[in-house]
């Protein structure tokens, strides 16, 4: 956004406020001097942090007599999905751009707040109020038009993002990625750029700030067709005939990954691959229209662990419609597949705004929402105490494995030595170790819910996983400062 305004003759400053670490007052500071601010809402959380930014900044601006009123805009999914909302009960906020915002925002800061109803893919308030919505912005398919995000405004000497596409070919029903491609005006649900465009824009920072390890963050990088198949073979082929080195991850459907494609883009940097699995239950599965059964996942983990490569993988245990019986297939297929940690372990599927799930009709399911959260109850009170034990398990773990976490994406984005090796597999040794304990402490759980209400769940639980946290952290703590040791000549 802050590349498209600036290559049409805009000033533009990007305040990446939580990774940033800065506060409240610290944000609102920095914005005294704009006369026009941009809200990123992807998650509704992010709705509360704007009001509070805001109502910080309408009170600067009283005390400092600010004069010329400021326009407030968001976007994003969760704002393009709420934006009557919004209107509605934010009475700062001018207007929300609907979908992706680059062609609107322009038109905003050109005469568009004078005639917002000229702007296409805008809601925004009449002169008496009302909730307005202009005609559907038609978008364009062809994203290597869009100049190369404003790398000198949001620089890393680690590594850097790099979206290759925009939307998704997938309609997972808990997901609103489909619905934000509609509202975005394009008849396709998924657009890539080229191959060539992708590695020029490598080559640009690569040449600029040397860095060579690259995070794809698309919704999805690969697909399951052809073209799709082609497009990535391209990007390997263009990276080895430039000479280009690059470590890179990426995120797709397990519906995508197959054996052949994947070793061609390990061999040529790929280390690690966030794969929405969701379940290995063809019941969930089905619920969440994924479109894939449970010997899909398992067929694409099997291939990920023969390539060694990692992953944080997306995982739903606990769903809406679920029974309690459900919680043993999800976690036996969590356990043979080596990817049981606290994290997975209490998972529970977040009903989003403008998703298929918020329109869904759960029988027998509580379900409560304000505008801003949807929450629901199960119908088996035994899984809302499951769900609480679980959790209180990965509140006390959570520290250590995060730091595990990142030692294991560490090692595997290093080169394929003896020494690193054997510290991978004594990393790997550990947290199987832990996942051993995990699925034995989530069984115990599960039996003594399952016929005793009065049995203390959430204490057990808390009490068990400070035991692990005992016999295992001083291992993750050997591991990682093993790790620092031997590895300082190597970096």
């Amino acid at each position: 956004l802050a590349s498209f305004l600036s290559s049409h003759g805009h000033e533009t400053e990007i305040i990446e406020a939580d990774l940033a670490g800065i506060d409240v007052a610290g944000v609102a500071s920095r914005l005294e001097s704009f006369d026009f601010v941009g809200f990123s809402l992807n998650y509704s959380k992010q709705y509360r942090t704007a009001r509070k930014i805001v109502g910080e900044l309408t009170r600067r601006d009283g005390a400092g007599g600010r004069k010329t009123a400021r326009k407030i805009v968001a976007g994003g999914h969760y704002a393009t999905s709420q934006a009557d909302f919004l209107l509605s009960n934010f009475p700062e906020m001018n207007a929300v751009v609907l979908g992706e915002g680059e062609q609107a925002l322009l038109e905003l800061l050109g005469a568009g707040f004078q005639q917002p109803g000229s702007v296409a893919g805008l809601a925004f308030r009449d002169a008496a109020g009302a909730v307005c919505r202009t005609k559907e912005r038609v978008g364009t398919g062809d994203i290597d038009s869009f100049p190369f995000p404003l790398r000198d405004l949001n620089s890393s000497r680690e590594g850097f993002t790099i979206i290759s596409s925009r939307g998704c070919y997938g309609s997972c029903a808990f997901c609103s990625v489909a619905s934000f491609s509609r509202q975005s005006g394009f008849s396709r649900r998924w657009r890539t750029r080229s191959p060539e465009n992708i590695v020029e824009e490598i080559v640009e920072f690569q040449e600029k700030l040397g860095v060579d390890t690259v995070s794809f963050v698309d919704d999805v990088f690969v697909g399951p067709d052809e073209r799709s198949r082609r497009r990535a073979e391209k990007f390997c082929d263009l990276l080895k005939e430039q000479g280009i080195g690059l470590r890179f991850s990426i995120a797709c459907k397990a519906d995508a990954v197959e054996p052949v494609l994947f070793e061609k883009l390990a061999a040529t940097g790929l280390k690690s691959v966030c794969v929405g699995f969701e379940s290995g239950q063809d019941k969930a599965l089905a619920c969440f229209n994924k479109k894939v059964g449970a010997d899909r996942n398992a067929h694409a983990l099997d291939v990920l662990r023969q390539l060694d490569l990692d992953g944080d993988h997306g995982f739903i245990l606990f769903y809406p419609e679920m029974d309690y019986g459900d919680f043993m297939v999800n976690l036996e297929f969590l356990y043979q597949n080596g990817l049981l940690d606290s994290r997975l372990l209490c998972s529970r599927l977040v009903i989003l705004y403008g998703t298929p799930y918020c329109h869904r009709e759960l029988d027998g399911v509580e379900v409560e929402e304000d505008g801003v959260t949807i929450s629901y109850v199960f119908k088996d009170s035994r899984l809302e105490r499951l769900h609480a034990a679980l959790r209180a398990v990965h509140a006390v773990l959570e520290p250590a494995e995060r730091k595990v976490a990142n030692l294991t994406y560490f090692l595997h984005s290093l080169d394929d030595r003896e020494d690193i090796r054997a510290l991978k597999s004594a990393v790997a040794s550990m947290r199987r170790a832990t996942g051993e304990r995990l699925y034995r402490l989530a069984g115990r759980l599960y039996r003594e819910l399952e016929h005793d209400q009065g049995f203390p769940a959430a204490e057990y639980a808390a009490g068990e996983a400070k035991m692990i946290q005992r016999e295992t952290g001083g291992g993750a703590d050997f591991t990682r400062a093993a790790a620092e040791g031997r590895l300082d000549g190597i970096i």
